[in-house]
């Protein structure tokens, strides 16, 4: 058994010229190429035979070690050959379509040392929770996998997705799965929650999972196999919230993969997405473990910015909320990005869209006390960069919200000691 181990760097396979642009080509013929220590192999030959295995394949020992592929716009029956530590096959095959853009593909999966996987999470990724909020772990395969397509304008759609595991990863001590209920799930980072995708296939003899279609707003953060939660589900599982400009129309859709005692949605608006109030209810489904989809307008948005979010109330009066959308009219909405978080002692703002206007940036603790409060103008900048000193503070989750004379950006930040 032949192994190539790539530590810290990453391997190129690029193509130079058109006349060898279809022969440059990795194929494994027994030998095993090792990614560890957040190392990358980058494939720069975009069709679909630009990586074969006869046997041997690729195994990523590291949660950041990963395959980047600059597949763009070409088409084809897609294989990715994976292996395990012990060099057991487990490869990730697809289907893709053309899609718009010059886009690449970020492919890995990784095995958890033990059953117990919240110990050995993705990054961005913050439990493996069920819907109650209780360690899912158990009920988790001892391995993740990323899908990610990255820079395209419109994200390809890919058909008979298919994810293959090994037995020892859903049978190891620790774990109490019924191997024929798993299913894919998916991490939702806007929801930290994660999603349950039903499988077209599952085929517990060949250790597969297969996914009819994967569309591309699916294609996107961490997978894994699970088996149902044990614990007591929400009242309401939202899976989706999209608000758009429809001439000056702004329409919102959202859908739920799940409700209990659910007696009506309030669709809520906001000019500075702070103080929200109601515009129309939606009455729920009651009680369904099937998705239910629903869509509404506001035929009379906000000049320039509208920000909505879906208000959930159950029979008993219980709610839960949606996370926030914004609806543009006549322009380009302001951006917001705060780095690092979590921080220490500075913050560096990155604002885009904010031109020709006075902003003030605060700084609020999760019971609304400003710690922090600056006022300026940006003149004629596109993109504005700045650095703030932060006061003492105590360690935990604070809100920082830049608003302008038109709208207003939030973002959660992290301070730690």
């Amino acid at each position: 058994m032949k192994y190539l181990i790539c530590f810290l760097a990453a391997l190129f396979l690029a193509l130079a010229a058109h006349s060898s642009y279809a022969q440059s080509r990795l194929v494994l013929n027994g030998a095993y190429l090792v990614l560890d220590n957040g190392a990358h192999l980058v494939l720069g030959n975009p069709e679909a035979n630009a990586l074969t295995a006869d046997s041997g394949g690729i195994i990523c020992k590291h949660p950041d070690s990963r395959l980047i592929w600059n597949i763009g716009n070409a088409t084809g029956d897609y294989v990715i050959p994976f292996a395990t530590n012990s060099a057991e096959p487990i490869p990730v095959s697809f289907t893709k379509t053309a899609g718009t853009g010059t886009g690449f593909y970020r492919l890995a999966t990784y095995q958890t040392p033990t059953w117990e996987n919240s110990l050995y999470l993705p990054a961005g990724v913050t439990h493996v929770n069920d819907l109650s909020g209780s360690d899912n772990s158990s009920q988790f395969i001892d391995r993740f996998w990323e899908v990610n397509a990255i820079g395209y304008a419109v994200k390809p759609e890919l058909q008979n997705m298919r994810f293959t595991y090994s037995d020892a990863e859903h049978l190891s001590q620790g774990n109490t799965i019924e191997e024929e209920l798993l299913q894919p799930q998916q991490w939702n980072s806007e929801y930290e929650l994660w999603e349950v995708n039903m499988a077209e296939a599952f085929d517990v003899s060949s250790n597969t999972a297969t996914l009819g279609v994967l569309g591309p707003e699916n294609q996107f953060g961490y997978w894994s196999l699970a088996g149902p939660s044990t614990g007591i589900p929400l009242p309401v599982h939202f899976i989706s919230f999209t608000a758009t400009a429809n001439g000056d129309v702004a329409d919102l859709a959202w859908a739920t993969a799940a409700e209990e005692n659910n007696d009506y949605f309030a669709v809520e608006r906001s000019a500075d997405g702070v103080n929200f109030t109601e515009l129309v209810r939606v009455p729920g489904a009651g009680t369904t473990h099937n998705t239910q989809t629903y869509r509404k307008s506001d035929v009379n948005p906000l000049p320039r910015i509208s920000y909505y979010r879906i208000r959930q109330v159950d029979l008993d009066g219980g709610q839960s909320y949606t996370a926030i959308r914004s609806v543009v009219f006549g322009g380009q909405p302001g951006k917001l990005t705060a780095y690092p978080n979590p921080a220490t002692n500075f913050q560096v703002i990155s604002m885009q869209n904010w031109a020709n206007q006075a902003v003030t940036v605060q700084l609020t603790d999760l019971q609304g006390r400003t710690v922090l409060n600056r006022r300026f103008r940006i003149n004629n900048e596109p993109h504005k960069v700045m650095k703030i000193d932060l006061p003492e503070l105590a360690a935990g989750t604070y809100l920082l919200r830049v608003s302008g004379s038109e709208q207003s950006c939030v973002q959660k930040v992290q301070i730690q000691k």
